[in-house]
């Protein structure tokens, strides 16, 4: 069959990698492709695509695992052997990839795959992600890693033998962020961006804030969802006030605390690489962040402040960015460069040169 297809699957519903898949899917529309995507996405949709329900919850993911899956594999199967299909392309990991990366791999043809984390986070994810998450490596011809530090850990860690390449994240865009001239003024209200667990240190933010205790910083705005086990830090005090929004939120709503905030802290202890930092980039939002995995690589031309994970480096470094506006106004320079470069076009060709 000429002009066989790539097969993309896109089934996860929300979340910064499914804002990365659907951003990386648009900008290679040349390529025959046949896209599919969840029903239950929430986050905006590529341009060409094929929706299928999947599962929003455990209860969903069973039933449908047992009923919608087969038929959708059956479908699939079928186009296989009628030799539609050229090769399987997967941008994040999802739970029913694995089905179709064997079944890619049994008929003879390449499978790639985007890594974005490889392994939970410390305090993150279940036996069962961690199973899913070593089998799209082992079953994956090619793999495109977002840093070299992923790259690194998982073939030391894991013994990835296949042929593998880092290819940057790319920049996330938030509708109604737009950039604009920012600087550092009295009452700075600080942002962190993101799901509230143990590894991204909000603890350790709240704990320089109470070091910190400047009259330069008006609030703290925590936008994401706080995990079981964090809870107990929203009942802390300090003299900065702190404003928890515990829920997923709309891009609207992200947009809104992204363009009311100063500067966007990501206090981690541990990183692969972030897709916050990209959306920072996008916007033009000056950082601190903390020194450590792929996050360095993420800002190598000065895109943000480093610190230690620490709450003395991370009240070091806030006080830094308040008090010396050069450091903000060399920030958003970098930013503007990088902006340039990280753009979804040169990536998607960068993926696409593994199509061939």
């Amino acid at each position: 069959m000429k002009n066989r297809q790539v097969l993309i699957l896109s089934l996860g519903r929300r979340g910064g990698s499914v804002r990365y898949g659907h951003a990386l899917i648009d900008a290679m529309p040349e390529v025959p492709k046949q896209v599919f995507v969840s029903r239950y996405c929430t986050e905006a949709l590529p341009k060409q695509f094929v929706a299928i329900p999947t599962y929003r919850n455990r209860a969903e993911f069973l039933v449908a695992s047992s009923f919608i899956l087969p038929l959708f594999w059956g479908y699939i199967l079928f186009g296989l052997i009628r030799g539609r299909y050229k090769l399987l392309y997967t941008p994040y990991t999802h739970y029913w990839n694995i089905l179709f990366l064997m079944t890619f791999r049994f008929f003879g043809l390449k499978t790639i795959s985007t890594v974005h984390d490889g392994i939970p986070h410390t305090g993150d994810g279940n036996w069962f992600e961690r199973g899913v998450n070593y089998a799209t490596l082992r079953r994956s011809s090619q793999l495109i890693f977002l840093s070299e530090h992923v790259q690194r850990f998982l073939k030391s860690k894991v013994g990835i033998h296949c042929n593998s390449s880092v290819i940057p994240h790319g920049l996330i865009e938030i509708k109604g962020v737009n950039v604009i001239e920012r600087k550092i003024k009295d009452n700075v209200t600080l942002l962190f961006l993101g799901r509230v667990c143990h590894y991204k240190g909000i603890d350790l933010l709240l704990e320089a804030l109470e070091i910190l205790s400047s009259d330069k910083i008006k609030q703290l705005i925590i936008a994401g969802e706080v995990a079981r086990d964090q809870r107990h830090l929203m009942k802390r005090t300090s003299g900065i006030k702190v404003i928890w929004r515990d829920r997923w939120l709309h891009e609207q709503e992200v947009a809104s605390d992204i363009m009311q905030s100063d500067v966007l802290v990501l206090p981690y202890r541990e990183a692969t690489q972030s897709g916050v930092v990209s959306i920072g980039i996008s916007a033009g939002l000056p950082m601190v962040l903390t020194k450590i995995g792929g996050l360095v690589e993420q800002c190598r031309f000065g895109e943000g402040l480093f610190a230690d994970p620490t709450p003395q480096s991370l009240a070091a470094a806030l006080r830094r960015i308040t008090e010396e506006p050069n450091i903000v106004q060399d920030m958003i320079l970098n930013m503007e460069k990088i902006r340039q470069t990280l753009t979804w076009r040169s990536i998607a060709i960068q993926v696409m040169q593994h199509f061939e």
